[in-house]
C-alpha cells in the first residue's frame, strides 16, 4: 500500500514537473519571437482603459498609436508596455489615462477578477514571476484554469505563426452608439452626485507608479491625461479624492486634463465615453495641438484650456 502511495506521489510530481516545464518552454519561445512593433514614425503612444481606446482615433492624428483596452487595469497595461517600448525605440511620449474610476476598489477586480480571463491570456507569456504570483494569491482558480488555456492559445499561435501582439493588446474602438438621452433621462438627481465611498484600490495605484517607473527608466517622457466626460457623469463626485491623490502620489508628474473637453451630447456614447463622432473632433483638435508644439509648452494646461475655448 505504501509503494503504491509512493507511486503515485511519483507520478504526480512527475507530470507537474513535466507540464510545468513545456508551460515554461512554450512562453519563453513567444516572448523570443512575438512581435509588437508600430510604424517607424509612432513617436506617441496612448495607454489607458476605455475612455483612451474610444477617445483617440489614431487614424486622425499624426505619429500616435492607440493602445487602449476596455476594462484594463494598470497591471495589464505595465506588462503590455514593455512589449511594446523594448521594441519601439521610435516612441518618445507615452501618454497615460489617469480617470476618476481608475483609484476605485473596483479596480481590483480588473486584475485578478473573472471577468480578465481574455487579457490574462494574451500576456502570459510575458508576464513576471511577482506578477503571476498577484493572480494566484488573489484568484487561485483564476490562475490554475487560465494556465491550460494560456498554454493552449500560445502553443496555437507559435504552430499558426500568429505572433504579432501589437493588434491584440489595444485599439482605438470607435462608440458607435449614442444613449446618451435615455441616460439622462433615468438619472436621478440623487445619483447624478452621488457619494462615493473612498475606498481605494492600493494596488491599482501602485502599478500606475510602477508603469511610469518602467516608462522613465527606458528614456520615454510620461504624461498622465484624462479623457473627455459628461459634466454628469457620476464618478466625478469623487473629485477630491481623485485631486488628492493626484497631488498625494504623482505631484511630480506632467498631467494633462481634457475632461472639459467642449462636446455636445450627440457626441458622447454614454457618461463617461465619447462616440465616434465625439472622437473625430476631439482627435483632429489633439492631433492639431501636437503640431503646435504641446509637447514644448512650459504651461500645457494653460495651453490646453486657451485652445479648448476656441473650439466651436
Amino acid at each position: 500500500m505504501h509503494l503504491f502511495i509512493r507511486k503515485i506521489i511519483a507520478f504526480l510530481l512527475f507530470s507537474s514537473i513535466l507540464t510545468a516545464t513545456i508551460i515554461l518552454l512554450i512562453n519563453d519561445r513567444i516572448k523570443k519571437v512575438a512581435l509588437c512593433r508600430v510604424s517607424s514614425n509612432v513617436r506617441y503612444i496612448a495607454l489607458g482603459h476605455s475612455h483612451t481606446q474610444h477617445a483617440f482615433n489614431d487614424s486622425l492624428i499624426s505619429d500616435f498609436k492607440n493602445f487602449g483596452y476596455a476594462a484594463e487595469s494598470y497591471f495589464y497595461t505595465l506588462i503590455k508596455t514593455r512589449m511594446v517600448v523594448e521594441q519601439n525605440k521610435n516612441i518618445k511620449v507615452v501618454f497615460i489615462e489617469f480617470s476618476n474610476n481608475q483609484i476605485i476598489s473596483e479596480m481590483d477586480s480588473w486584475t485578478w477578477g473573472e471577468r480578465v480571463s481574455s487579457r490574462y491570456n494574451t500576456v502570459t507569456p510575458f508576464m513576471r514571476w511577482d506578477e503571476h504570483a498577484l493572480i494566484l494569491k488573489n484568484n487561485l482558480p483564476l490562475f490554475i484554469n487560465n494556465l491550460s488555456v494560456s498554454t493552449k492559445e500560445g502553443l496555437g499561435n507559435l504552430i499558426t505563426k500568429k505572433l504579432d501582439y501589437s493588434d491584440k493588446i489595444g485599439w482605438y474602438s470607435g462608440f458607435k452608439k449614442n444613449n446618451l438621452d435615455s441616460i439622462l433621462a433615468q438619472l436621478r438627481p440623487e445619483n447624478a452626485q452621488m457619494n462615493f465611498v473612498t475606498e481605494l484600490s492600493v494596488c491599482n495605484i501602485k502599478y500606475l507608479k510602477l508603469l511610469i517607473n518602467y516608462c522613465e527608466t527606458q528614456g520615454k517622457k510620461v504624461i498622465l491625461i484624462r479623457s473627455p466626460l459628461h459634466k454628469k457623469y457620476p464618478l466625478l463626485a469623487n473629485e477630491p479624492v481623485y485631486k488628492y491623490i493626484l497631488n498625494l502620489e504623482f505631484q511630480n508628474q506632467e498631467y494633462l486634463d481634457f475632461s472639459r473637453f467642449p462636446l455636445a451630447d450627440s457626441e458622447f456614447g454614454d457618461l463617461q465615453h465619447i462616440n465616434y463622432r465625439g472622437a473625430a473632433k476631439f482627435s483632429r483638435w489633439f492631433s492639431k495641438l501636437l503640431k503646435d508644439g504641446l509637447i514644448y509648452q512650459k504651461d500645457k494646461q494653460q495651453f490646453i484650456n486657451e485652445r479648448m475655448k476656441l473650439v466651436e
